[in-house]
């Protein structure tokens, strides 16, 4: 049964084909319907014919020449070629690009120009490379090329690779704002003392080789790598006769004053430095004479005198300074200026944290003192040298032991200076003077 349903269907479809073809037939032998063709024929034409026209091979930028490896010819259907594009590239090479051209787009006459475009002053290179032009190889001795390289490229940046570079004598940065340059150290380049060192100034001194007094100050910097005294040179960096300038990222090491600020420098700013060094019994890291300026985020080891300030209205801030030698004389802070401001700074192991002048009017904010070594047996967190002029709040000593020398603040001659909200163990510590210039209470610690 499901055999003979099969072959009757089949059979109808092929009935019903056949009665399809023979109506359409006699419909178009009666003109009902008349034969039409899908396209027309010039529409069919166009779109098979192919023209050949200039294309973008090779990006050109504008204002280069172009030669015949930026173009190539291509076959392009007529209907899809825009009006105008150039079919010849003998018609191009040798021209000048008015615009970039990129790559895969037709070439036009709007693009082109017979004539190269005046060329625009290129800019200057970011740095001058040291390594570029001066050999230090094996330790030789560059101190006059380097003059030379600074004297030679005013208003850049010198930039030095990681490497060890040797001087023998002062190099001096101009601050005169015609000469001026600032330097740029890798992380792992070193500016080196050679053994024998011959100048009794810096290492690298900014505005201290006779700058006019009518000059105008360019803003100097000096950033990242390291300042090796080698135990040869005694001083690292001195700045004179400039303004603002800029110290960032900086290592002193093997030196007996790592950074000296003249009186003549004005609104200096030191930050994210660290000082290592010679542990001489008279070394100081930091002189300062300047007026404001700010030194910040500064870690200091190994010196007698962490900071020695003689300016006025200046900020240090952040600052933490450890004595790896303690001595009788040692101090972390020894201010003999006036107006300044000292914030979240530290001193660790020295006989005196914070020496204040005879008559000086700073400010100390949340300083610290600490020892964490027996043998210190001289723990003064604060020292004021006549006059106490000075104001301190929220300071912390932590001493190490019970002493009778243990003294919180030792002062010589009240003044109108006041200690407020102290922070210590009064059990550790046998004087009292402390009372005579407190405005409240202690806050004890353990």
């Amino acid at each position: 049964m499901r055999k003979a349903f099969k072959k009757f269907y089949s059979t109808a479809s092929l009935l019903l084909c056949a009665c399809i073809i023979l109506s359409a037939f006699a419909l178009t032998s009666c003109g009902i319907i008349e034969p039409t063709e899908t396209e027309d024929a010039n529409e069919i034409r166009e779109t098979l014919e192919q023209k050949k026209v200039v294309r973008v091979k090779k990006g050109i930028l504008s204002g280069r020449m172009i030669s015949g490896e930026n173009l190539e010819l291509v076959d392009v259907p007529v209907a899809s070629i825009p009006e105008g594009a150039i079919d010849s590239v003998e018609a191009i090479i040798g021209k000048y690009a008015a615009i970039d051209m990129v790559l895969g787009e037709y070439v036009f006459e709007r693009m082109l120009t017979a004539e190269a475009p005046e060329k625009e002053e290129e800019p200057p290179l970011l740095y001058v490379i040291v390594n570029d032009m001066i050999s230090n190889a094996n330790g030789r001795d560059i101190t006059e090329d380097l003059q030379s390289l600074i004297n030679t490229h005013p208003g850049r940046t010198i930039y030095f690779n990681d490497g060890s570079y040797t001087i023998s004598s002062t190099i001096h940065i101009p601050a005169d704002k015609e000469k001026a340059v600032s330097l740029r150290l890798s992380n792992y380049a070193v500016i080196k003392a050679a053994e024998g060192w011959k100048s009794e100034s810096a290492m690298v001194a900014v505005g201290a080789n006779n700058e006019p007094a009518s000059a105008e100050m360019a803003v100097n910097s000096i950033m990242g790598g390291c300042i090796d005294g080698a135990g040869f040179a005694q001083i690292g960096l001195l700045i004179e006769n400039s303004v603002n300038t800029f110290i960032s990222d900086l290592t002193f090491k093997g030196l007996k004053t790592s950074m000296q600020v003249k009186a003549r420098a004005d609104s200096v700013n030191a930050e994210s430095i660290t000082v290592m060094g010679g542990g001489q019994d008279d070394s100081v890291a930091i002189v300062n004479e300047s007026s404001k300026s700010v030194f910040s985020t500064i870690n200091i080891a190994n010196v007698s005198t962490g900071i020695k300030n003689s300016g006025v209205a200046n900020n240090f801030r952040n600052i933490f300074v450890k004595c790896n030698k303690a001595s009788a004389n040692s101090v972390g802070f020894l201010d003999s200026g006036s107006a300044s401001i000292f914030e979240l700074c530290t001193a660790e192991d020295f006989a005196s944290g914070y020496v204040i002048e005879d008559g000086v009017k700073s400010v100390y904010e949340s300083c610290n003192a600490v020892w964490t070594r027996a043998d210190v047996t001289l723990q003064s967190a604060f020292v004021a040298n006549g006059t106490f002029n000075s104001v301190l709040t929220g300071c912390t000593a932590r001493f190490f032991d019970a002493s009778s020398e243990n003294a919180y603040i030792k002062v010589t001659t009240r003044g109108s200076g006041v200690v407020k909200a102290p922070i210590f163990d009064v059990t550790l510590c046998d004087d009292r003077s402390y009372g005579n210039v407190l405005a409240g209470t202690v806050i004890p610690i353990k």
